[in-house]
């Protein structure tokens, strides 16, 4: 690459340090073939019945009226299938790369965007919701895998590029003019920094886009949901990290102590 007057530049070397580097500077990057199909229409399949149980346990009615319809919020609670891709150890690397250390799982939510539905996501948001701030370092990564083909036609993910560095939403005029649709095949992963600007597009299709999302954060950031308590996470040395058990407050002074003594 020629330049004229620079001392210094990044060098990205393999796939995973270019990976970074987009995250870091433009605010997110796009891994193709990261799930085959089939396993995109199996984890589309579970999410659709995930989904069916949870409006049998809350209702539609109250799912509606807290803006919760087409979410399928943590999956892993109710199939173990949705727990176990959490293991897969390039993407754990790159999650522990961009947050300089330990990951801890902040949610996982399936968003199911059908035809003619106005989904909720489709107001420009952050996935950490009312930070006005920017930090010199990333305190959180979205995976976000593509379980069906994103198109403009069916509300792929619109993102502003570069807002992350910026405390506020940009203008409807700078929006407008620089957002820019993520379009890409199934089984595509978008990993993002999760302060940039983003939002669904409105599905304007005949089939329904599923897609699975994935917020990692650094430890001090509470969980959305606490999934430190499940059986797995005190007994899987990776789980244990990822679902925020080797950080949970401690109930005591001598829990803390002992904790300190063990380690």
């Amino acid at each position: 690459m020629k330049s004229y007057g620079v001392r210094k530049s990044e060098k990205p070397l393999n796939s995973k340090e270019r990976v970074i580097e987009g995250v870091k500077r433009k605010g997110f990057s796009i891994v193709e073939n990261y799930f085959s199909e089939l396993q995109c229409d199996e984890l589309s399949n579970k999410l659709e019945e995930v989904y069916q149980l949870q409006i049998e346990e809350t209702g539609s009615d109250v799912l509606e009226s807290i803006q919760e319809v087409n979410v399928c919020r943590s999956p892993l609670l109710y199939d173990k299938f949705f727990l176990d891709i959490l293991r897969d150890e390039w993407l754990l690397d790159l999650c522990h790369t961009l947050l300089e250390g330990p990951a801890q799982l902040h949610l996982q939510n399936g968003i199911i965007n059908r035809p003619a539905w106005t989904h909720h996501q489709t107001a420009w948001h952050r996935d950490l919701p009312y930070q006005e701030f920017t930090t010199s370092s990333l305190l959180a990564v979205n995976a976000f895998i593509c379980l069906t083909e994103f198109t403009v036609e069916n509300g792929a993910m619109v993102v502003v590029p570069y807002s992350q560095h910026f405390p506020t939403l940009p203008s409807e005029y700078y929006t407008k003019e620089n957002e820019e649709s993520v379009v890409v095949p199934k089984g595509s992963l978008v990993l993002f920094d999760s302060f940039v600007y983003h939002k669904a597009g409105i599905n304007s299709s005949k089939e329904t886009r599923f897609g699975l999302n994935h917020v990692f954060t650094r430890p001090f950031i509470k969980q959305q949901i606490d999934y430190s308590s499940l059986s797995c996470a005190q007994e899987d040395v990776v789980l244990n990290e990822l679902l925020g058990a080797r950080f949970k407050v401690f109930d005591s002074v001598e829990e803390y102590r002992n904790n300190r003594l063990r380690r």
